[in-house]
């Protein structure tokens, strides 16, 4: 019987991922395809099993911020986490010491690995920095697991650290001749010894180059030996043999990070789940993550989104706008609003939008805001006035304030054309804007001051479109420095507020 999907761990692998246990920081880097990922996790479901304490974090926007959401995110629960979600990402020695003894202080008294994934994505140069300063502070009971497919310490920092990293390459993870045969027996296949050198000589050891060939040989008895186009092999060996219906399945498993089968199910339009079931259970090139979701492994991730990229573009549109509505139905609406606006749902866009007043946004929503109300028909932007508004907020936090002037325009012609509203409710839509525009003058309490004496007198309750929660000093350490800075200036800033 064929056992093809079975994940295989040689003696030697299991004796390199021992090792672990002890390195403070462990850093595993080779081409995608070795299979890191993999025996990274495979170690972790081992100290989880003796109850040892793991946290997982993926690699999936390439800024500064995007890292420290995902360091509060996997510390979540913990008293160190609610110290980190205080404080950002260190970009100096002052601020790194800190966070360095946050963690010397509320670290869990037992041992913890902290897995991060994907670094290679990573484009800051402060979060290596933090990374270093924690692997260089060596916490006896703080294990780090990182994992690239790139460099991640340069040469000097790996003599500055000495014993306190553990390397694994490319060379440790690949398969040697003898293990491949191993393997291939475990899979229940029956090669000669010409047949396996073959392979091994044409694969030098890239794990999953051999198991698409294997996945090759089961279906046409022969492998693959040119290794040139890895894509072109995933899609000959595990898209194109496919049912179209399964085809479309796979395509769609590829477009986001993380999946679910409902998701999945969901965006392809009709009751599939059979299909989906026997796509996850013949392809193992779909990772089951510790959260629950499954994501695509990153070959497959591009084979299968250059594949998507290819059909109609009016398809590609149904899907992602499936796919937005998804996340919108489980409440994640950031994560529903670049799906809406690649299917070119509006409506759904800026209704998500709405439900965000606490938005923090993601760094890679930036480039899309002003695009997104640009591109709406007018006769949909009028319907979400409060959307705009909320836009407009952002735009100011982000220094898009010629774009956000431009935004005030289309939002006073939105308002004085929509015939649908009373003139209450158009007057406190006028409050609102005062309330975003007072922003402008944000280094002036006489300045926000007029901004806020209109918006009383147009408004009939709070304004709908700021939360609680924000924070006004955009982290400037004194209130009073932000409008006082000019000397003697509080007798004249009284008097004027008086007015």
């Amino acid at each position: 019987m064929k056992r093809l999907n079975n994940l295989y761990y040689s003696k030697r692998i299991k004796e390199l991922l021992a090792e672990l246990q002890t390195a403070g920081t462990t850093l595993v880097v080779a081409p995608m395809g070795y299979g890191k990922t993999l025996a990274v996790q495979y170690f972790l479901q081992e100290q989880e099993r003796c109850g040892k304490k793991v946290l997982r974090q993926s690699i999936y926007g390439a800024g500064a911020e995007a890292f420290w959401h995902g360091v509060c995110h996997s510390w979540q629960n913990t008293e160190l986490g609610a110290a980190l979600l205080q404080q950002s990402l260190p970009a100096d020695a002052n601020a790194k010491t800190l966070v360095l003894e946050l963690f010397r202080q509320l670290l869990p008294q037992e041992p913890v690995y902290w897995f991060i994934d994907d670094l290679h994505l990573l484009e800051s140069s402060e979060a290596v920095d933090f990374l270093f300063a924690l692997s260089k502070a060596g916490f006896a009971d703080l294990h780090l697991l990182l994992v690239s497919r790139g460099q991640i310490f340069d040469s000097s920092r790996l003599l500055e650290l000495g014993r306190k990293v553990f390397c694994l390459d490319k060379h440790d993870l690949a398969l040697q001749r003898d293990e491949l045969a191993e393997y291939s027996s475990r899979c229940g296949l029956q090669l000669t010894t010409q047949q396996l050198d073959a392979l091994h000589e044409a694969c030098e050891g890239w794990f999953s180059v051999t198991y698409l060939n294997f996945l090759n040989y089961d279906r046409y008895q022969r492998f693959c030996l040119d290794t040139g186009s890895v894509y072109e092999m995933i899609a000959n060996v595990l898209l194109r043999p496919l049912p179209l219906e399964q085809q479309r399945l796979l395509l769609l498993m590829g477009q986001p990070e993380e999946f679910t089968p409902e998701q999945v199910a969901f965006a392809y339009g009709t009751s599939c789940r059979e299909s989906v079931s026997r796509l996850l259970e013949c392809n193992a090139f779909i990772i089951r993550l510790a959260n629950g979701r499954l994501r695509c492994h990153h070959m497959l991730k591009q084979a299968t989104r250059h594949a998507f990229g290819l059909l109609p573009e009016a398809e590609q549109q149904r899907y992602f706008r499936r796919l937005g509505q998804w996340y919108a139905q489980q409440k994640e609406y950031e994560e529903a609003l670049d799906w809406l606006y690649r299917g070119r749902d509006f409506d759904g866009l800026l209704a998500a939008v709405q439900q965000l007043r606490d938005w923090s946004m993601r760094p890679q929503h930036r480039q899309h805001l002003f695009d997104w109300l640009r591109e709406c028909p007018p006769e949909i932007l009028w319907q979400y006035p409060q959307a705009v508004l909320i836009i407009m907020r952002r735009m100011f936090s982000l220094n898009m304030v010629p774009e956000m002037l431009q935004v005030k325009e289309w939002y006073v012609t939105a308002l004085e054309r929509n015939t649908a509203i009373s003139q209450r409710e158009r007057d406190n839509y006028y409050g609102e804007l005062e309330v975003i525009l007072s922003f402008l003058a944000f280094n002036s309490i006489t300045g926000m001051s007029e901004h806020h004496r209109r918006a009383y007198k147009l408004l009939s309750g709070a304004p709908q479109t700021l939360s609680k929660q924000g924070i006004w000093t955009f982290g400037a350490p004194s209130v009073l420095g932000l409008y006082l800075r000019t000397g003697c200036s509080l007798r004249q800033t009284v008097e004027d507020m008086q007015e």
